[in-house]
């Protein structure tokens, strides 16, 4: 049976580590990203292609497939520190970037976290810390899928669960050490066997680090 992208393979942090001139043109911008790879199955196995993306504007899921193609070839390693520098850019351009990956049976994870790349960013004062946070699942009621997003402010250890209400774990949606930044989840209302699991209420634990989060779900026809 073919396995989809689920769990952290969804989405993963991608950052921009530098930027520098290139050494025979000095007046074009080169920046490089990184990211964690993401496995086939959350961090396990492995995806089989990246789809980077660059644009003058906000990347979205609906115009993803109309921004610019990132040249470059990496072949995914599930929980391995990607790097991918992206030349022939302007300097005191904004730019804004995104990945998605691939499995081995064309199914195409979400968007990334989107990243923008500005001069404005680079010269003004440095972003506040980011807060520890477990978003509620968004939609809720879900039909046919849920999203969550976990902020955490340091590298940390991380277990995400989903629990009927008899307290019978029917789900792990993520397990491991885990990057600094937002991450955004997806879980397709399956149990650990790809069964769809009944109508009812859901509860979704969150381990990050030394704090617990609980969020309700309802799952509907």
């Amino acid at each position: 049976m073919a396995r989809r992208l689920l769990a952290l393979c969804t989405v993963f942090a991608l950052g921009i580590f530098e930027t520098r001139p290139p050494m025979a043109v000095a007046s074009e911008l080169v920046i490089q990203l990184n990211w964690t790879s993401p496995g086939d199955d959350g961090w396990l196995g492995r995806a089989a292609q990246y789809d980077v993306r660059v644009s003058r504007t906000p990347i979205t899921e609906s115009n993803f497939s109309l921004a610019g193609k990132v040249a470059g070839f990496l072949v995914p390693a599930a929980g391995r520190t990607e790097t991918l520098m992206v030349t022939g850019l302007t300097p005191g351009v904004d730019y804004y970037f995104a990945v998605k990956t691939r499995d081995e049976t064309g199914n195409w994870s979400a968007i990334s976290n989107v990243i923008l790349w500005s001069d404005k960013i680079l010269n003004s004062e440095p972003t506040p810390r980011m807060t520890l946070e477990f978003t509620a699942p968004q939609p809720n009621p879900a039909r046919s899928q849920a999203r969550f997003s976990m902020t955490l402010p340091t590298d940390d250890l991380v277990s995400i669960d989903v629990f009927d209400l008899t307290g019978r774990r029917v789900r792990s949606l993520a397990r491991g050490e885990e990057t600094a930044g937002i991450h955004d989840l997806t879980w397709n209302l399956t149990d650990e066997s790809g069964r769809r699991v009944p109508v009812g209420v859901y509860l979704v634990r969150a381990r990050l680090g030394r704090t617990a989060f609980t969020r309700r779900l309802s799952v509907v026809r």
